[in-house]
This record gives structure tokens, sequence and C-alpha cells, in this order.
């Protein structure tokens, strides 16, 4: 139906109605009414149960609406607390990272900063300890060298001013125990041709070994032609002396009693300058005692740093006196070398004496205790002890020789002790420390002077004597059980200038 038909429909004009019909209406109508009512409240009912539906639809659709925009306001709330939470955790995480990669950092760098700076600083203090150790050192050494030379000058001085006081009487002791050796000797040569022609075949030996050093240092000074004595001369000399290892006190000494030696007696030429020379020389070296005194009983220790030939030594001069008729006992000390003793062992065989020996790494001061009750027991005239090879800057080693000569001079009070150093005479002035520490620590008594066989210069004898006051008791030449010889100044001046 068109909105045209409708219009129509509302101008239609209404019809006109008959009364009769009206009351039949009227008739009809009641049951109509009532039908209506039953149709309005059933409408009603209708309308109202549609009503209630649809509220309860649009209830039902509302709470569901508002719960699914509940559940989802909640699930995004929930995603925006786990997005949140998430997010804070990976923060937290990657801030803990990243913190601890700083700290790391930080830490590396500044345990490589300390690093750095502790090994600079243990550089700085190493350094500044070395230099002052080093400093240190060489002012010892400096103040030690300067204390040398002072006090070899100062004794220099002292003793060219007490030896004019001296001369008168040492010359008529020397003279009168000159006269008393010359006599012995020509009464030992008359009854012993054999003892004087060894003497003499040592000599030649002594004569050979000290060949380089009078050829090559001496030799061209002393000339046969009378030529002059000048500066250049001195000068010549005072080379060749430091040079054979007399050292610069001792060189110092000599040339200033040369000098005025040959001043007041007139010597003018070199030839006879040598003469003096050789006197001198001699008298430096001579001891002012004779060696044990003359005394029956004695005991000898040998003392020494390796490889210096103490054994040998040892060895050499049992053979000795077993030879002069002296009952000779032997003490085994070196108990740290290795076949020391059985080194010493046959040494005692070849000489014919008794032996006392532990075993390897024995107490020395022990061995040296129970020689001298066998040197007691058997009543032996010379018990000589040998010692173990020690550098003279060991101080505990030092030390156990202090305890070995403790031992002699407690079981022997009544026996005189002589402590002999042996010094190898190719070491030169390295010599005169060795003599000064061992005799600061076990009162040295004399020097045995090994190697003289045409390697050494020879004149650490002269310094050894004229510097620590140690006279040279024997000089070795060789390996011969009678290469070692009592020393004898004038013979070895001889030797020494030719």
């Amino acid at each position: 139906m068109s909105v045209w038909d409708l219009f129509k429909r509302k101008k239609k004009k209404p019809e006109k109605v008959d009364p009769a019909a009206n009351l039949n209406q009227e008739t009809e109508a009641k049951p109509a009414a009532e039908k209506a009512e039953l149709e309005t409240h059933e409408k009603a009912e209708r309308e109202a149960r549609e009503k209630a539906e649809r509220e309860a639809r649009e209830r039902a659709e509302r709470e569901a609406r508002e719960r699914a925009e509940r559940e989802a306001r909640e699930k995004a709330e929930h995603e925006v607390r786990e997005k949140a939470e998430r997010e804070a955790r990976e923060k937290a995480e990657r801030e803990a990272r990243e913190k601890a990669e700083r700290e790391a950092r930080e830490k590396a760098e500044r345990e490589a900063r300390e690093k750095a700076e502790r090994e600079t600083r243990e550089k700085t203090e190493r350094e500044a300890r070395e230099k002052a150790e080093r400093e240190a050192r060489e002012k010892a050494e400096r103040e030690a060298r300067e204390k040398a030379e002072r006090e070899a000058r100062e004794k220099a001085e002292r003793e060219a001013r007490e030896k004019a006081e001296r001369e008168a009487r040492e010359k008529a002791e020397r003279e009168a125990r000159e006269k008393a050796e010359r006599e012995a000797r020509e009464k030992a040569a008359a009854e012993k041709s054999s003892g004087k022609k060894k003497k003499e075949g040592f000599f030649s030996k002594l004569m050979g070994g000290l060949k380089k050093t009078r050829d090559t240092l001496f030799g061209g000074l002393f000339v046969e032609n009378g030529e002059k004595i000048d500066d250049e001369f001195y000068e010549e000399l005072e080379e060749a002396m430091i040079i054979s290892d007399m050292g610069m006190a001792t060189t110092e000494k000599l040339l200033g009693q040369l000098r005025s030696k040959l001043r007041s007696e007139g010597v003018h030429t070199r030839t006879e300058a040598k003469q003096v020379m050789i006197s001198l020389l001699a008298d430096c070296m001579r001891p002012e005692d004779g060696f044990l005194g003359g005394v029956n009983k004695a005991v000898i220790l040998v003392v020494g740093v390796n490889g210096v030939g103490k054994t040998t030594s040892i060895g050499k001069l049992a053979a000795m006196y077993k030879a002069d008729g002296r009952s000779v006992m032997l003490a085994a000390g070196d108990t740290f070398r290795a076949a020391a003793a059985e080194q010493l062992t046959i040494w005692a065989e070849r000489a014919e004496v008794p032996i006392v020996k532990h075993g390897e790494g024995a107490d020395p001061a022990a061995v040296v205790f129970d020689a001298i009750a066998s040197f007691k027991a058997k009543n032996c005239d010379i018990l000589i002890c040998d010692t173990a090879g020690r550098l003279h800057n060991k101080k505990n080693l030092m030390t156990e020789l202090a305890k070995i000569r403790k031992v002699i001079g407690r079981e022997l009070p009544d026996v005189p002790v002589e402590v002999l150093l042996v010094l190898d005479a190719t070491t030169g002035q390295n010599a005169i420390a060795q003599a000064k520490v061992f005799g600061e620590n076990c009162g040295l008594t004399g020097v045995v002077l090994t190697k003289l066989d045409g390697t050494a210069k020879g004149g650490v004898s002269v310094a050894v004597k004229d510097e620590l006051g140690l006279p040279v008791r024997f000089v070795g030449v060789g390996e011969g059980i009678d290469d070692l010889q009592p020393f004898d100044a004038d013979d070895f001046a001889k030797a020494l200038l030719g």
C-alpha cells in the first residue's frame, strides 16, 4: 500500500449508521468488549512479557556487554600489568646486567689501575732498594778500600817511624839468627848432602815458578849495563810491583824505602839497586818468629777456600815432619766434600802417618775431638787438621771454624796452635781479601802459598805479610811430595827479582 492509498483512506467520509443496527451492535458489542478487554489484557500481558523478555534480554545483553567490557578491561589491565611487570622485569634484568657489566668493567679498570700502580710502586721501590743496596755496597767497598789504603799508609808511616828505632835491634837479632841458621844449614849440609840437594832442587823449582814474573815484569828494569836510576825507572818499577800483586800500599812503602836507601848509600845504577831491592823485599817478607817456636807438640789447623790445595799441602807437611823425625797424626775434618777423607787417607799412607776420620757429613768438630783423644793416647808430636773448603764470605761456615778452634783450645790448652791459611798464589789480590776474613774468624798465624809453578805472579807473598802481618810459612811449586818447603824470604826475593 502506498502513501497515497493511506491518504485516501483517511479522507473517506464515514457511513451513516442505522440505529437498529446500533442496538444489535451494542448487543454484540458486549462480548466484543470483553473480547477486546481480554485481547487488551492479553496484549498487555504479552507486551509486558515481551517487555520483560526484552528488558531481560537487554539486561542480559547489557550484563553480557558489561561483563565483556569488564573482562576486556580486566584483560587489558592484566595485559597492561603483565606488560608493565615484564617491562619492569626486563628493565631490572637489563639494569642489573648493565650494572654487573659496569661494575665488572669498573672492577677490571680499577684492578688494572691498582695493578699498574702497584707494579709501578714495586718497581720504584725495587729500583730504590737496588740503588740503595748498590750505593751502600759501593760505599762500603769504597770505605773499605779507603780504610785499607789509609790503614796501610798509616801502618807504613808508623812502621817507617818505628823501623828506625828497631833496626839496630832487629839487625843484631837477625844477624845472630842468620848466623845460627847458617851454621845449622852448614852443619845439616855436611851431615845430609841429600837434604842440600833437595833444597837446591826446590830453589830451582822456585826460580822456575817465578821466572814469568821475573822476566816479564822485572827483567828489563835491572840491567847489567849500569843504566842510571831516574823517574822513569821508579815509574816502571812501581807498575811492575803492582802488576805482580804486591798491592798499592806495599808498593808505595817499598818504593819509599828504596829511594831513601839508594840516596843514603849513594847507589846510582840499576844493577846495584836490584840488590838493595832484594834485601828490602826479604826484610819485608821475613817472619819475626820461627814456625812452631821450637816446641815439642803442636796442632796445625789448615783452612782455606775450595780448590787451593789444602789436602795436598797437609799431605806434604806430614811427609816433611815425618822425615824430620816427628810423629805426625792427621784429622780428616773435611766431611763435606765427597771423597775428601779418602784423598787425605792416600796422603797419610804415602807419608806413613795415622789418620782419624768419620763418615761423610759428620760434624767436623767431632772429628777433631776424636783426633785429639787419639793424639793424646798415642803421644804424637804434631796433629794436622784438615777442614772443608769454604768461601770467605760464608758466615755460617766461618763460624764452624771458630767452633773447631774452640774445641782444640779446650782439649789442648797447653799445646800451641798454628792456624795456616792456604792461598792460591794465582788469585792475586783476592788472596788478601780471603786472608782478612779468615783472620777475623779463626786467628791465623801464617800462610801456605801454593801453585808458584809458573802461573803465579808471586807478589802477593809480599802484600800478605806487609798488609796483614801474616808471614808465609810454606810455599809449594809442584805436585810432588817434596814440593812444599819452609818459606825462605831471601831465596824468595832472589827468585822474584833474579
